[in-house]
């Protein structure tokens, strides 16, 4: 029985071997086409990736300024209504 085994032993190996040359067929142009689609389209998901970073960072940035503007400015209206109505504002 050893002898047999040692006789198909190789036939991996061939079997290998020949899945890896059809492997070295030359890419038909669909699939050369689609894999170019691929590449630009991983390209365009990276830039809007970056873009949608940038957008979230500046309307948090915008957000907070608006707030700190809103927030001065009811402040000076407050004086204001002070400098307006000193009378009420001693009872």
């Amino acid at each position: 029985m050893e002898g047999a085994e040692d006789l198909y032993g190789d036939l991996d190996n061939v079997k290998m071997e020949k899945s890896s040359s059809s492997n070295s067929k030359p890419k038909s142009t669909t699939t050369v086409a689609l894999e170019k689609q691929i590449e630009e389209l991983k390209a365009r998901t990276m830039v809007s990736e970056k873009e949608n970073e940038t957008l979230k960072r500046n309307m948090g940035t915008l957000f907070r300024t608006a707030r700190t503007e809103i927030e001065r400015k009811d402040a000076e209206i407050a004086s204001l209504t002070k400098q307006l109505n000193p009378s009420k504002n001693h009872r």
